[in-house]
């Protein structure tokens, strides 16, 4: 009798150490497990802050990169189907990249220009390092002609001033990846995992939700003093763009030989305004899949958010506040 309560303490003992040995381990689990939860959830709620840069060149979105120890200006460009673009110059000092493939881009004009895409061991933006960058070779010709529509006043002085600040752009492969608000007004770009994260950083502003298309490139549609538009979201192009054919010239203004200027007083999406803009009226490539363009001169009087995942834009009216 004694034996078999022995051997039932002994059952009951074993068990409670056993169940004591189970919660040992489940417990550092439990944490581990929430541990790695608040890290993932800190990881999607970080913000990372881009300085920009227009002292050097006003029209010009300009970020700092650091590529092996040296640092470059790269353009922020949505209008750039690469992840990053380096001019021929910056690429010739990288150690250990690789050479991919060669490929075909279109320019503005609908000019096909042969390019290189490299793999880059690493690139530092502000506090993102990033590996394994895929990076496209910008060739002078290239660089200097793509994205020209039109030989302006002091066209000359403006490559020279390309060459010097800009060694490079930063595309829309790689802001894809992120959702990006862009601050132009106050000279900085957020990026992050989260919307809702860089909304509230704005309380003040009234944002405006446009669904948009992502295929060559951010395409919206708007109500214009024309009619309905579509326009592309290019933050390198210098300025705001119509087709040459969507506006009679009586309505414009010829502010050079050949080069015309007119007012869109209404740009609006489901009755609600964004304020109007001057557009600049050139018959670009039909490549570009849109009538218009709202270039660097738009981005820089309104917030502009795009959330890549839902394919929505949040743009601010300057003139409509909370």
């Amino acid at each position: 009798m004694k034996k078999e309560k022995k051997s039932k303490t002994s059952l009951i003992t074993s068990k409670l150490k056993n169940r004591g040995y189970f919660f040992l381990c489940f417990i550092p689990m439990v944490i581990l497990f929430f541990g790695l939860h608040t890290l993932e959830n800190s990881k999607i709620n970080e913000i990372h802050t881009i300085s920009v840069n227009f002292s050097d060149f006003p029209d010009k979105a300009l970020a700092k990169a650091c590529i092996q120890g040296k640092t470059v200006s790269l353009l922020i460009d949505t209008g750039s189907c690469a992840e990053f673009s380096l001019q021929t110059s910056v690429l010739h000092y990288i150690k250990e990249k690789k050479f991919l493939e060669k490929l075909e881009v279109i320019g503005v004009k609908g000019d096909v220009y042969s390019l290189q895409n490299f793999l880059v061991p690493s690139v530092t933006l502000g506090n993102i390092k990033l590996k394994q960058i895929t990076a496209r070779e910008e060739n002078d010709d290239f660089f200097i002609n793509a994205g020209v529509l039109h030989s302006a006043p002091l066209s000359e002085i403006r490559t020279q001033k390309k060459i010097k600040y800009i060694q490079g752009k930063l595309g829309r492969m790689f802001l894809s990846q992120w959702t990006c608000l862009f601050d132009y007004p106050n000279s900085k770009l957020l990026l992050s995992k989260n919307t809702k994260s860089l909304i509230s950083l704005y309380p003040s502003e009234k944002f405006i939700v446009i669904p948009f298309l992502n295929q060559k490139g951010i395409t919206v549609s708007l109500n214009t003093d024309y009619g309905k538009k579509t326009f592309l979201l290019d933050t390198g192009a210098n300025v705001s763009l119509l087709r040459k054919s969507q506006v009679s010239t009586k309505l414009a203004q010829e502010i050079h030989p050949g080069l015309w200027k007119c007012k869109v007083n209404t740009l609006e999406w489901d009755h609600q305004e964004l304020g109007g803009s001057d557009f600049y009226l050139h018959d670009f490539c039909h490549e570009i899949p849109a009538d218009g363009v709202l270039g660097i001169d738009f981005f820089k009087t309104h917030i502009v958010l795009i959330d890549f995942n839902d394919q929505l834009l949040y743009i601010s009216n300057p003139s409509n506040k909370k």
